[in-house]
């Protein structure tokens, strides 16, 4: 059974890999990585034009509960994760030209609270007063405190204003206007209007492929360090590849070929040539299937805009000329005893036309779709008139003749 405990550690633990895809994403430098579980829960690191490489250590706490926030003045939260900042801050100096701590959140904080005063605290006023709070607080804290505060207060002025004066709080996920943060991550991907709907979908491949990142690099015991750039270069592929799905024909059981076999109750005629083929009831209802399917999505596909209906015209075209290709073979066969109008040969001409290895391109592309070639045949075999009607058997030939004439 999942416990409510487990279920928040979920939470606070995938609140990491949120804060860092919104990190990579907001950070205003070109030359950047991004770090998680490296020195702190997420860590951003630029290179200067100096050479210099300057440092932000993220601590993100997450809470599923109703009232408080992690960051409370006697909560183990706030004073371990500033007294690992104290204790590293020797190695942490060495090595960054400049150094931001950030304490983030989910929740709210109040304007009483110490972490809030530790996130204002600049001039150096406050910063004394910061100070001094912290020291009463560990003179009153007792033996069985556990939150720290003693080890934090037994550091000197220096490192504390050193560190109190470089924290940022970061509440409310960090975010402005009180937008989620998966939002405003959304937002920071600058995704273009013909994408509506879709950056629910983009932001879980973003994550996903964060996460993904993060797994291999742990599983070969190497820290998990990001690039902007390459998480840049991935976003224009999910651009892309959903730009492509909407341009792609669906799985036949993704179609709304039902809801458009209900509202057509019209006789095709594309049915009738197949009965008349003696092809059994099961072959039929798939064909109406793969005719509906088709249907519904050109429909889909033009709304979308991806396939102006000249591509539909050059594949139409391109369908019937194939099928001229096949019947003209298939009647040219050594069997001369075989009459031009016979069943067996117009069953020839529909086998090889539907041949279940061919997918018709659109618009030069290519398709993964087989009913959404046969249904494509079926609807030029549905429409006598047309230009590029197909028949099976030189009966319907004739009809198509007396369409034209009726004209």
């Amino acid at each position: 059974m999942v416990t409510t405990e487990a279920s928040a550690k979920s939470a606070g633990y995938t609140y990491q890999f949120q804060r860092a895809l919104f990190r990579i994403f907001s950070s205003v430098h070109r030359k950047s990585v991004i770090g998680i579980e490296t020195d702190d829960d997420v860590v951003e690191l630029h290179l200067q034009d100096d050479d210099t490489v300057h440092a932000i250590f993220e601590q993100d706490k997450h809470s599923v509960k109703q009232s408080g926030q992690p960051f409370q003045d006697s909560h183990k939260n706030l004073w371990h994760t500033v007294h690992v900042w104290l204790y590293c801050l020797q190695d942490t100096c060495a090595k960054y030209g400049d150094i931001k701590y950030c304490l983030v959140t989910n929740k709210l904080v109040s304007e009483h609270a110490l972490a809030r005063k530790l996130g204002d605290a600049k001039s150096s006023e406050q910063i004394k007063a910061c100070i001094e709070v912290i020291r009463k607080k560990a003179s009153e804290a007792s033996k069985e405190d556990s939150s720290e505060i003693v080890a934090v207060s037994s550091f000197s002025d220096e490192d504390l204003a050193f560190v109190i004066e470089r924290i940022e709080l970061l509440d409310g996920d960090g975010t402005v206007g009180g937008i989620s943060l998966k939002d405003a991550t959304i937002q920071l991907f600058h995704l273009p209007d013909d994408l509506d709907g879709m950056q629910q979908d983009i932001y879980r491949g973003m994550l996903g492929h964060l996460v993904d990142l993060c797994q291999e690099a742990w599983l070969r015991r190497e820290p998990a360090w990001l690039t902007k750039n390459s998480f840049a270069a991935r976003l224009q592929s999910e651009i892309s590849a959903h730009r492509m799905d909407r341009y792609l024909e669906r799985s036949l059981h993704s179609t709304r070929w039902r809801e458009f076999q209900r509202e057509n109750t019209t006789q095709l005629m594309f049915v009738a040539q197949l009965k008349h083929l003696g092809m059994p009831d099961d072959y039929c209802d798939r064909a109406l299937s793969h005719y509906f399917g088709f249907y519904a999505e050109r429909v889909r596909l033009l709304k979308a805009g991806e396939v102006l209906p000249q591509a539909w015209a050059s594949r139409d075209a391109e369908l019937h000329q194939r099928w001229e290709g096949i019947r003209d073979g298939v009647r040219l066969m050594p069997d001369e005893k075989e009459s031009a109008d016979d069943i067996a040969v117009a069953k020839s001409i529909l086998r090889a036309t539907l041949d279940a290895n061919h997918r018709a391109k659109l618009d030069g592309r290519d398709t993964s779709q087989p009913y959404f070639t046969w249904g494509n045949y079926h609807e030029l075999a549905n429409k006598p008139t047309d230009d590029y009607f197909v028949f099976w058997h030189d009966t319907y030939a004739s009809k198509s003749q007396q369409s034209d004439e009726d004209k």
